[in-house]
């Protein structure tokens, strides 16, 4: 879906106005058809503003999902094989699942770097996230700048599902939409 949520809405905001207007010119029907008609648009416009916005919704979390693989992916090691370099990664992120405290992990960090070993580097990366420790995160790349740009990437990707979450949770798309009573007064 290329379109906001909120534009969606609009759009069929703006349908639903026409269709509504539509169904009062109707000289021919009676009022409680002509109600029974808006009922119905009304309806069928919710629906379709739910579903645009649950499928924005479920199309951010894709995104940001592949972006977090792309951030936090096992470093690949010229001549390595990907399974060894996967296996590498697992062990290093293994010896520090536990770890809090951020000294031990930036000594760790620093010890990666002077040992040029990025499997521990990279799970430090990945503990320090976990811990939200801006600081551990800032000093791998601090090392590893050109590394930066999937991790950005991930973090924009995450904010917008995230904003997303919270449009949802606070203004679903159906009560954006005008109410019913509205079009039956």
């Amino acid at each position: 879906m290329t379109e906001t949520a909120g534009a969606f809405v609009e759009e069929t905001q703006r349908k639903l106005d026409q269709a509504v207007k539509a169904i009062h010119r109707e000289l021919d029907l009676k009022d409680e058809a002509k109600e029974r008609m808006i009922r119905d648009v009304y309806e069928q416009a919710r629906t379709e503003a739910i579903q645009a916005e649950q499928e924005l919704r479920d199309q951010l979390e894709i995104e940001m999902k592949i972006a977090r693989r792309a951030a936090f992916a096992p470093p690949q090691v010229e001549g390595a094989d990907p399974v060894s370099c996967q296996q590498a990664y697992s062990y290093a992120y293994e010896k520090i699942e536990e770890e809090r405290d951020p000294n031990v992990l930036m000594h760790k960090l620093q010890k990666a770097e002077l040992l040029n070993d990025p499997f521990t580097a990279k799970a430090v990366l990945v503990r320090g996230y976990e811990l939200g420790n801006a600081t551990i995160v800032g000093r791998y790349f601090d090392v590893y700048p050109d590394l930066r740009g999937d991790y950005d990437e991930f973090i924009d990707k995450a904010e917008a599902f995230n904003a997303q979450e919270k449009a949802m949770s606070l203004f679903s798309a159906s009560s954006r939409l005008r109410p019913l009573a509205h079009y039956l007064a």
